[in-house]
Parts: C-alpha cells; structure tokens; sequence
C-alpha cells in the first residue's frame, strides 16, 4: 500500500524536527502568540520557515546594518564615559574634604571626632 502525500510530508517533517529542533522561549505571551499564529496561518506550524521568513524580510541582515553600527559606536562611546565618570567619582570620595565657614562661623564639611 502506497503512503499518501500528508504521510509523507508528516514523515519527513518528524525526520527533521528530531534533526534539527527549534525551541522558542523567554519572551512575553503576546509576542509568543503573534508568532505561533503567523507560523500556523502561513507555515502549517513550521516554526523554522517562518523565523526563516521573518528574518529575510522584516530585518534582513542586522550585523551589516547602518543601524547596528551606529548604535554600536554610542553604545562604545557610553561606556566610556561611565569609565571615565566611575573614575572621577572614586578620587572625588578619595580626596579629603575641606571644612568651610558659613558667615555666622560654622564650620560645613568637616566630620566631627567627639572631642
């Protein structure tokens, strides 16, 4: 007795789903749901065609972007800015304090020793 073709295709997909399976978590519900319906309306459930799908045509190439690259150029110059500013800051609470006096003659500034 010949297969029909939805066996066939049944079988093949359970050969390549044990060989090559795609696990989709940690994201919120919502997005989870946009996706398994775009996959199950356009894909027959096929989740690989249709992560292939989105990522040819909605961003095709990400690493090679303007986009990519420009943010990863602020993102360089941030950090270096939070180093530079994590360094002022640690010789600023380094640097001992020095007491003022206000015009009545208190002292501000100064930590007092109880003697």
């Amino acid at each position: 007795m010949e297969k029909s073709f939805q066996e066939k295709v049944q079988e093949i997909r359970e050969k390549v789903i044990k060989k090559n399976p795609i696990y989709i978590s940690r994201n919120d519900d919502g997005t989870f749901q946009k996706f398994t319906t775009l996959a199950k309306k356009k894909f027959d459930n096929d989740y690989g065609w249709t992560l292939k799908f989105l990522i040819d045509n909605i961003y095709p190439d990400p690493l090679s972007s303007d986009e990519f690259n420009e943010l990863h150029d602020k993102l360089d110059i941030l950090a270096e800015k939070l180093i530079e500013l994590e360094s002022k800051i640690s010789e600023t609470e380094k640097k001992p304090q020095k007491a003022r006096k206000t015009l009545s003659g208190k002292e501000i500034g100064v930590e007092k020793n109880g003697n």
